[in-house]
């Protein structure tokens, strides 16, 4: 999917919070987000236990803080969650890129 956006990307950009792929030349960020790890309201995410609970909350925080660093550094990031890498609403993220990497390139 990522290569019909047209644009060559990289893995694990050396950024706040390390994406999951970028465009470092655009500061485009792509998260790709296990539903369980950080915390995502669907049926993949169930909480068993209290130390889950806990540690999935700082998850979430410390992904507030990462988007946040981004930004301060004139980053756009983009989330796509687990449970919805196959769905019309990532192809939408990916042309929303798509369009900004045509914007500033």
């Amino acid at each position: 999917m990522l290569d019909d956006i047209g644009f060559p990307y990289r893995k694990h950009l050396h950024v706040p919070g390390r994406p999951d792929f970028g465009w470092p030349e655009a500061r485009v960020a792509l998260f790709v987000n296990g539903c369980f790890w950080h915390g995502h309201d669907c049926r993949q995410h169930k909480l068993p236990t209290d130390f889950w609970r806990s540690k999935i909350r700082r998850n979430k925080e410390r992904d507030a803080g990462v988007r946040g660093s981004l930004e301060r550094l004139g980053w756009l990031w983009f989330d796509i969650w687990e449970c919805e890498v196959e769905t019309e609403k990532a192809r939408r993220v990916l042309q929303q890129i798509r369009w900004l990497l045509e914007e500033r390139s």
